[in-house]
């Protein structure tokens, strides 16, 4: 009787035979993987979707991580006037007058200070997460549509193809076939230029002679 594995065994076994070929120095190509999990009985859409999932994480980890590094510098950039702007209003203030009027802006200004390093020295990691990974959800959604958008124009441009190359192949069998009917029957689709508005008169010369002396007498009388 084969041997069965839950769940957790499986995981475990995996798990420890990836470490022990990670040790030895080997790793797996993304063919391997896949194959794995074909043995295992894991679809090939699953695993893309695993593979996707854990470079997401280490992308939302690195984009989190530059996230709170960026807000710790503008924290020591907004530290840094702080103090000097201080110091300077607080010897103004002593050399000018005795009311301590520096400690107002003083107040105010640490209040605000004191609230930016809260949001900067001890961000909320799982907030700064959640919009990390919505923007990387818009852009891939950006990108599908992109995507989208150009398959559909590639799509229009075959049809387009396609129908100026069938068009084309149709007048040039018309024309062959009008071709061909030429050269089978000339006579049908010959014209002759002014054929119809011109008739053909033959005139004996004996004839003409006649014609002249009849109306020479006419031509007599006509004087006299």
């Amino acid at each position: 009787m084969a041997r069965s594995y839950s769940r957790d065994e499986v995981q475990a076994i995996l798990s420890s035979a990836l470490e022990q070929q990670h040790a030895q120095g080997e790793l797996l190509t993304h063919d391997e993987l896949l194959a794995i999990g074909k043995e295992l009985g894991v679809s090939r859409d699953a695993i893309e979707r695993a593979v996707a999932g854990v470079g997401d994480d280490a992308e939302v980890e690195r984009q989190v991580r530059v996230r709170v590094q960026g807000m710790r510098r503008a924290f020591l950039l907004h530290l840094v006037p702080f103090v000097l702007v201080n110091i300077i209003l607080a010897q103004i203030n002593l050399l000018t007058s005795d009311v301590p009027w520096f400690l107002f802006p003083l107040l105010g200004w640490t209040i605000g200070l004191v609230c930016h390093a809260i949001v900067a020295l001890a961000p909320n990691r799982d907030k700064i997460e959640r919009q990390v990974r919505r923007r990387i959800e818009r852009e891939r959604e950006k990108q599908r549509r992109k995507l989208e958008r150009g398959a559909l124009a590639d799509g229009a441009r075959r049809v387009a193809e396609a129908v100026h190359d069938r068009t084309a192949e149709m007048l040039h069998a018309v024309a062959d076939a009008l071709e061909d009917t030429t050269a089978k029957d000339p006579q049908k689709m010959r014209v002759e230029p002014g054929a119809a508005a011109t008739k053909r008169v033959d005139v004996r010369p004996d004839e003409a002679f006649e014609e002249a002396e009849d109306e020479q007498p006419v031509a007599q009388r006509r004087a006299r």
